[in-house]
């Protein structure tokens, strides 16, 4: 059974292989099931064995989802009552982030209005828009109702950080949609936290797109069994494993795995997974079984943006997308910079998750970032917390959705 600290005032933790939670998963997923139904959840399915590496992937359909947003969404884990929470939890976040869904309204505002709001903290620009898009104080937007999570003060967002979709709100296009930050939890602080890890690995992230720090791990065995396990199941499928290290701006650990075939022209060559956490035997459960949910999301075939990156490859054409693949490999075997696996920084244990949260909240200001917004989905009568989390200053680049703040233009200028 997981461990369970309780702390008396405090807020229970339960350390999981991948997260840390406030009650048992089987209590989470029999509270979860249910909401997940009403929110038109048709069912929640074990795929794990369409691959040959058995670390466990649930997936859950949601028929009903709107337009542009995802019917399949998978959950992965260690066990497989974690990889079905993941894949309910997943469900429900999106479910609840379509426009007309929950009690989030959007009114329409302009730009000038919400910098107004914004105070002097921040102001548009550190909510990184995509780069070349222009605007101006007085052009018309959708806003949303956001509040700063240690004071509450009211703070107008543009609705398209907030709802996915998003092409139907007024004046969308200035941010494209995302769903970095969109979490869920059995209470308000354990899905805020997170949903902020998540936004700090995606700021680590899109300055190694920049300049790529990352070094290469050299797994020692010194790490817990079940991970060891996990380990095991990849190289007796036959595939290699590659874990990469960066330093994060937060010192919190960051990993980057990749799960790869030995035939280059196989239809997944690379599969990837990325996991930042206080904790480094989470952030590196979280990479690599995010690359093998990669992988399970190739087969199973449910997902349309995995169908539109498929023709993009046969448009590239294939001569060209075997010559990127072994690039590719070659970057992320280099070993020209490499770290033991236990030389990387670990924040241990934790009594609470308001512990936690204070950590978190230490490092983001250590880097300037924030402040720390939510907006919440759900009503507190709600059995499951939907939030969505945004922090001005963190970075938010993608390939697809070239985001850019203040810290990464100085990065791309430094070289």
């Amino acid at each position: 059974m997981d461990p369970v600290i309780e702390t008396p005032g405090r807020n229970m933790l339960q350390t999981l292989s991948s997260s840390l939670r406030e009650r048992e998963l089987a209590q989470t997923l029999q509270i979860a099931i249910p909401f997940a139904k009403r929110l038109g959840v048709s069912r929640v399915t074990d795929i794990t064995r369409l691959d040959r590496i058995g670390i466990p992937v649930f997936a859950s359909i949601r028929p009903t989802a709107a337009p542009g947003s995802l019917c399949v969404h998978a959950g992965k884990g260690l066990s497989e009552l974690e990889a079905q929470v993941g894949a309910t939890m997943e469900a429900i976040e999106f479910a609840m982030a379509e426009v007309d869904c929950s009690r989030v309204a959007f009114t329409v505002s302009t730009i000038r209005e919400l910098e107004e709001s914004f105070g002097s903290r921040f102001d548009l620009v550190d909510l990184c828009p995509l780069y070349g898009r222009s605007f101006h104080q007085a052009d018309r937007i959708a806003a949303v109702n956001a509040a700063v999570c240690h004071t509450g003060r009211p703070i107008l967002l543009p609705a398209e950080l907030v709802f996915m979709p998003t092409f139907d709100l007024p004046s969308a296009g200035l941010f494209s949609g995302s769903t970095n930050g969109l979490c869920s939890g059995n209470t308000i602080i354990e899905a805020r936290i997170h949903g902020v890890l998540e936004l700090m690995e995606r700021d680590t992230l899109s300055m190694n797109y920049v300049h790529d720090e990352s070094c290469f791990v050299v797994m020692d065995g010194a790490v817990s069994d079940d991970l060891n396990e996990a380990l095991r199941l990849i190289d007796d499928a036959g595939l290699e494993v590659t874990i990469r290290y960066t330093k994060s701006p937060f010192d919190f650990p960051y990993f980057e795995a990749y799960i790869c075939e030995p035939d280059d022209d196989a239809p997944v060559a690379i599969a990837s997974g990325f996991g930042l956490h206080p904790v480094r035997r989470i952030a590196l459960v979280r990479a690599i079984t995010e690359a093998a949910q990669g992988r399970l999301s190739h087969i199973h075939g449910g997902r349309d943006d995995i169908i539109r990156r498929h023709r993009l490859r046969e448009r590239r054409g294939i001569d060209n997308d075997r010559v990127a693949v072994r690039q590719f490999i070659k970057r992320i075997t280099d070993i020209s910079r490499k770290i033991q696996y236990q030389e990387i920084s670990d924040f241990g244990q934790f009594e609470s998750l308001d512990d936690v949260w204070s950590l978190i909240q230490r490092k983001l200001d250590n880097v300037g970032a924030g402040p720390v917004l939510q907006v919440v989905f759900t009503s507190k009568s709600d059995p499951i917390q939907v939030l969505k989390m945004i922090i001005p200053k963190l970075e938010h680049f993608e390939a697809d959705h070239q985001r850019v703040g203040r810290r990464l233009m100085e990065r791309f200028r430094d070289g």
